[in-house]
């Protein structure tokens, strides 16, 4: 079998990108999403709920890095899903090699995938042997769970779940170009880390020891592979708001939804730190900055009608 490592049926990415730019959200999830992807034609598959496998993604991603990050999580899934295998007595090899997982992976998501197959091998591989004797149970990998009290169904996923000296922790793969002094802080305030530590306490109460960020790098130029694995920054004003917050954004996007607003004219938020993620430009960008065709200005077809 192939692990999917992509977003949890009703991802708290989602009501993250509504709280980032409305327009955006209504764009990549909500009633302006189109059937197919524009690109290719490719029917978009609805996750719907439950067990998701790699065979329910039909669309091809570009090797950007979110390409590259979702080949790193592929292998570093495999080698725990086995190893859970391992642990538990059950037989390992329903799952993927990572090699092979990756691979897989690479094949399903277009041939331009396969030149940086190697390299996501690679840091796999040096990943298992630096991390090979960790004394840990593995309990959960590319889980999801729900976070409570929210009045919307919310989830995140797990990458990965462990117990250890008697606490559970909830352990989160960043594969990353290079390790910084401030790298660990960018998650101090992230929703992503929010949401996690608050499922966490709703599930394990005291036993949770807390969330955690499993920090890869990608080789540098002379093939070295760095690690770090810390616990997220402790932010407690942020984590006792973000319920409110959350309850906040799922009833914004309700009323917005049912206002009815034109396709063009739902509210943008246009900034250079919006627009530009660090992943690299919007998904949207073009869409906001050319408008429908016909548009005063309009240079070149948008993917969606007037």
């Amino acid at each position: 079998k192939l692990l999917h490592v992509g977003p949890s049926p009703y991802s708290g990415h989602g009501i993250d990108e509504f709280i980032r730019c409305p327009q955006s959200w209504a764009f990549k999830y909500g009633p302006l999403k189109p059937a197919v992807n524009p690109v290719n034609n490719v029917p978009i598959s609805a996750k719907g709920s439950g067990s998701i496998t790699a065979d329910d993604i039909a669309e091809p991603e570009p090797l950007d890095a979110r390409g590259k990050g979702s080949m790193g999580h592929t292998g570093l899934g495999h080698y725990y899903k086995r190893k859970q295998a391992t642990q538990d007595g059950t037989d390992p090899d329903l799952w993927l090699p990572p090699d092979q997982a990756i691979a897989a992976y690479a094949r399903k998501h277009g041939i331009f995938y396969e030149t940086f197959a190697k390299t996501a091998i690679d840091m796999t591989n040096t990943y298992a042997g630096y991390w090979g004797l960790e004394r840990i149970k593995v309990i959960d990998v590319e889980g999801h769970c729900f976070l409570e009290g929210v009045g919307h169904k919310h989830t995140r996923s797990r990458d990965l779940v462990i117990w250890e000296n008697g606490r559970y922790y909830i352990i989160d793969h960043k594969c990353v170009g290079r390790i910084r002094p401030n790298t660990l802080m960018r998650y101090a305030l992230s929703a992503q880390f929010l949401d996690l530590t608050l499922m966490g306490q709703q599930i394990w109460g005291k036993e949770f020891g807390g969330a955690m960020v499993n920090l890869v790098t990608w080789p540098d130029a002379k093939g070295k592979i760095n690690f770090q694995r810390s616990p997220i920054p402790a932010a407690p004003h942020a984590l006792g708001q973000r319920m409110g917050q959350l309850q906040a954004a799922y009833a914004a996007r309700q009323a917005l939804i049912d206002s009815e607003p034109p396709g063009w004219q739902w509210p943008k938020r246009l900034h250079e730190l919006v627009c530009q993620t660090p992943y690299g430009l919007c998904d949207s960008y073009e869409l906001c900055r050319e408008g429908p065709d016909g548009a005063a200005g309009h240079s070149k077809l948008a993917v969606l009608p007037r």
